[in-house]
């Protein structure tokens, strides 16, 4: 016999696996629609990596822990999944790879975006990058996933 606990768990689960289903398609929109619009990009690389970044902001990530993307040219991909935690504003999809957006078709560099604390693009760049990230909380002690990125200095 299954317990109730079991089945309020499984119930939970399918509700939540619905959840990010809708999620999905809402970022499978919004993905299509700015590269539609600027007419260029890498759809499919946007496309392959998006049940990975649902699930890391809403299923495992805290609000303060940052997300290196390597592979920088499937850049729509975060800026969906950036805006449908609202941690940007869903009308600045619209700017994507015009003149001036701070949403270039890579990640930006210039810290703008405090969200995306690197700019990358070569493939295996973030990998390297999380890494001294790490080792440099370790090493000085500070845990930078609870300051702004942009005071990293020692």
């Amino acid at each position: 016999m299954v317990s109730t606990e079991v089945l309020k768990s499984k119930v939970q689960y399918q509700s939540e696996i619905k959840y990010l289903k809708q999620i999905k398609k809402n970022c499978q929109k919004m993905i299509l629609e700015m590269h539609k619009t600027a007419n260029v990009g890498h759809i499919g690389a946007s496309l392959s990596c998006l049940d990975i970044l649902l699930w890391l902001f809403f299923c495992t990530m805290k609000e303060t822990d940052k997300c290196i993307l390597s592979k920088g040219h499937a850049a729509s991909a975060l800026y969906s999944t950036l805006a449908e935690t609202g941690r940007i504003p869903k009308e600045m999809l619209d700017t994507f790879y015009k003149e001036g957006t701070m949403l270039a078709a890579h990640p930006p560099c210039n810290g703008t975006i405090a969200e995306i604390p690197f700019g990358t693009g070569s493939l295996g760049h973030g990998l390297s990058l999380a890494s001294g990230f790490a080792f440099s909380q370790k090493y000085t002690g500070k845990k930078y996933n609870d300051v702004d990125d942009r005071s990293l200095e020692t």
